[in-house]
This record gives C-alpha cells, sequence and structure tokens, in this order.
C-alpha cells in the first residue's frame, strides 16, 4: 500500500517560523514533523510514499532525497499552488493508478503506530478522528453513529460534534470519482469529498484515536508536540561530557558536541550534533536542540525548542521558548513564560504559558528582555537593553 504524504503548505499561522521552510519541516525533539509521519507507516509496513510538495519544497527533498536513508522509496509531485488537501492529492493520481486503496496523510502532524494500523486494518473509505476541547471552528468536525461518518461541517460556527479530522485517511479510487462529479472549488478538500460519498450513501468509517493524534495550528502547539515526542527519547551520548557534567534521565547527545563541566542536564533532552554546551550550563526537559548550537556558560533552558545554528550568550534564560535556526543572542537574554495575549492571522489568544518565538537569523544584543508571549520576526536587529512585546519580519530596533 503507497502512503501519500501532504507536505505542500507553507502553515502562515505558524509565521514566523517558516519563514523560509514548510510546516512539516519544523523540528520536533530532533527531527522534522514529517519524519515522524513516515517512522509510524514505516512501523506498519509501508514503505512506498508519495510525497505533494510546494513551499520550501527543497528542503524537504534535501533532507529526505528517494527516502533510501529511511529503507523507503519517495516519489515527490509538485503542488504549485496551494489550493486545498483535495487539490493536493489529485496531483498525486498518476502514481496511485495502479493502487486500489491507499492511505494520505498529513506531513505536519504527530502520528503513533498504533494509530496508523487501525486506519490500514479499516474498511476504505475510513479517516482518522479525534475527540478535542480545543477550538472547534479551526478543524472539520465529524459526526458519527456507529462508527460510520454521518456529516462532515468544515470550521462550522455552530458544531454538532466534538470530533475532528485526524489528517490522516484509507481510501480508494472512489475520491478521484468525486473529483470528477464536483468540479472546481468543491474538490478542494478532502474532507468536502468524503462529504460527496457520505451524501452518495457511501459508508466512510470514522476511527476514533485518542492520544495517538497531536497537532499544531499555532507556534505554541509545537511546544505540546514536543513533549509528546519526548517521550520516545532513549538515552544515547556520542558526544563528550567533561568532568562534574550531569546526564539525569534519557538524554540524546549527537556526535561532535561537547558538554563542558558542571553542566546538568534533566531529560528527556535531545542535543543534536556539533554543539558546545556550557559550562556551567542547565538544561531541563522537555528540550529540544538541534545541531551547531552554542548554550554558552551559566545559561538555563527549559522546556524550549532550539534550532540549527543558534548561539545563545552567557547568562541567558529561555524557558518555554522557540528559537529559529540562524539566531544569535547576546548575554543575559531573558525570555521567561508566563500568561500571555498572543495574536496570530489577526486572531488574540490567550496562553496559559509561553516563553518567546524568535524566526530564523534574528541577532539580539545585550541584556535584552523579551515578554512572554512576544513573536518577533525573521531577519531582525535588535539592539542591547531593549524590552520587546513584539517585532515583524526584518525589523531593526535600535
Amino acid at each position: 500500500m503507497k502512503a501519500v504524504i501532504l507536505a505542500a503548505g507553507e502553515g502562515q499561522r505558524m509565521r514566523p517560523l517558516t519563514a523560509s521552510m514548510p510546516k512539516s519541516m519544523i523540528p520536533i525533539a530532533g527531527k522534522p514533523l514529517m519524519e515522524y509521519v513516515i517512522s509510524a507507516c514505516v512501523e506498519c509496513g509501508i514503505r512506498d510514499f508519495v510525497a505533494v510538495v510546494g513551499y520550501g519544497r527543497q528542503k524537504i527533498q534535501s533532507h529526505f532525497e528517494d527516502g533510501s536513508k529511511w529503507g523507503v522509496r519517495i516519489q515527490y509531485v509538485f503542488e504549485e499552488k496551494q489550493l486545498g488537501t483535495g487539490h493536493a492529492l489529485k496531483q498525486a493520481k498518476k502514481l496511485l493508478e495502479n493502487e486500489k486503496e491507499f492511505l494520505v496523510l498529513h506531513g505536519d502532524g504527530l502520528f503513533y503506530p498504533e494509530a496508523i494500523r487501525s486506519l490500514t486494518s479499516a474498511k476504505a473509505p475510513a479517516m482518522l478522528v479525534k475527540s478535542t476541547d480545543k477550538d472547534l471552528s479551526k478543524y472539520g468536525v465529524v459526526s458519527m453513529e456507529g462508527g460510520r461518518v454521518t456529516k462532515i461541517a468544515e470550521k462550522p460556527e455552530m458544531p454538532e460534534s466534538t470530533m475532528v479530522n485526524a489528517g490522516a485517511y484509507h481510501l480508494t479510487q472512489g475520491i478521484f470519482k468525486e473529483m470528477d462529479k464536483h468540479p472546481g472549488k468543491d474538490n478542494n478538500r478532502l474532507t468536502d469529498l468524503l462529504r460527496f460519498e457520505v451524501e452518495d450513501g457511501a459508508e466512510v468509517r470514522g476511527i476514533l484515536v485518542s492520544d495517538d493524534w497531536k497537532d499544531a495550528i499555532y507556534p505554541w502547539d509545537l511546544l505540546a508536540l514536543n513533549r509528546a515526542a519526548a517521550a520516545g527519547i532513549k538515552p544515547l551520548n556520542e558526544g563528550i561530557a567533561e568532568q562534574n557534567v550531569i546526564l539525569q534521565g534519557n538524554v540524546k547527545v549527537g556526535k561532535g558536541t561537547r558538554i563542558h563541566p558542571n553542566t546538568c542536564i534533566v531529560g528527556p533532552v535531545t542535543i543534536g550534533e556539533g554543539c558546545e554546551i556550557g559550562p556551567n550550563a542547565v538544561i531541563y526537559s522537555t528540550t529540544s536542540i538541534g545541531n551547531n548550537v552554542t548554550i554558552a556558560p551559566f545559561c538555563e533552558v527549559v522546556e524550549s525548542i532550539i534550532m540549527d545554528d543558534v548561539r545563545i550568550s552567557t547568562g541567558s534564560i529561555v524557558h518555554s521558548s522557540i528559537i529559529s535556526s540562524g539566531v544569535a543572542a547576546g548575554i543575559r537574554l531573558s525570555a521567561n513564560r508566563g500568561e500571555a495575549d498572543v495574536q496570530v492571522g489577526g486572531e488574540w489568544h490567550h496562553i496559559k504559558s509561553l516563553g518567546a518565538i524568535i524566526g530564523e537569523d534574528t541577532k539580539i544584543g545585550d541584556n535584552v528582555t523579551i515578554k512572554p508571549g512576544a513573536i518577533v520576526g525573521a531577519k531582525c536587529k535588535i539592539a542591547r537593553d531593549k524590552f520587546i512585546r513584539a517585532v515583524n519580519d526584518n525589523t531593526v530596533v535600535m
């Protein structure tokens, strides 16, 4: 069975983290989101993939190439305009001609093998659904009776159910027949096409998952995904730990990384390759650190995602924050967590605990304090001794 991975979208509500990479490539516990999708499928015996790529496709293709590193085969199709999940699937139609049944998976969710296994064992067409207490207006809401889908409403104002589409489908060639029957914008979303199948009398199964699925719509959701993925970390130290270093719990350290004296790391924590940590630094769970990162002396990092090529200088405090690739912060950066009202895409959200969200290649001077929940854009320059509430992309703060 082939699996189609939908990975063409940017994820605009993830800005500035997706300034130059697609949402599916955001790293979680040391691996991009899409890699978790592939790994879950491999554990279920699926090794043939079609990736629908678009925005930032070079980063996906350069990372996964033909898939041989993971023991799989990956073919790519390009979606020039991202019009919806149905439109994305249509780009893969030719590569699915010989497939009676196939899977379709969003490339930016955190799936576990048990969920994929439940989906593949169900009679097609079927979809994963999940009960949630999140804002239902951001999801396709699914109503069911006896495991059968009776109604699908995309982002309804008055939802009739707490079940939502989890972004994973077991489909047949019938989905393409629905595209032909409903040309134009009505076939841009898979949920619309499945709704048409339900209305035509087809039996579409809803497979309920419990904790086997987590998604991220907004940047702060990534911290929850990181916590979930970190639960699977196994201890492995391929770096160099100098004297009086404490590695407690499940800590994974990559090749060429040096942990300097009197540093304490409490897992689950992942640290990539070629990093310099400490001396006298403290890193607490659940933190994910990328490759070629410097965490200087007397720093404290807690429950954060630090991407590649970041420098956090001496005496800094980083809590519940997400720092993109290429960020360089001067001494005594303060990015503490706290309650925050955050605006994304014109909407305000109240977050109980959040630090800073910093876009790629931003340079931050000494003694800068970033307000809890502040979003700092990509490629900004912030002078020393500033208090930051919010900064747009490419801004210079003097």
